[in-house]
């Protein structure tokens, strides 16, 4: 099922899986400012925590972040 909805869609890898199309769903949605309450609901978690796991944040990321904080 899982491959044959990817083939329909035009996604041709072959070890893909809906599971990392969740991860990479909600990766994306918190990368354009979607907030984590609101990717909780979407992903039928009970708990943030179990989003959290979900998003994968990068070391790039991260400094970016650090280099936003007013330090002057």
């Amino acid at each position: 099922m899982e491959k044959e909805a990817c083939r329909k869609a035009g996604i041709l890898k072959p070890n893909l899986t809906l599971h990392k199309l969740r991860h990479t769903c909600l990766t994306l949605l918190l990368k354009e400012g979607v907030d984590l309450c609101t990717l909780k609901e979407l992903a039928g978690h009970q708990t943030i925590r179990t989003t959290v796991v979900y998003t994968h944040v990068t070391q790039k990321e991260i400094r970016e972040a650090v280099k936003k904080l007013p330090l002057d």
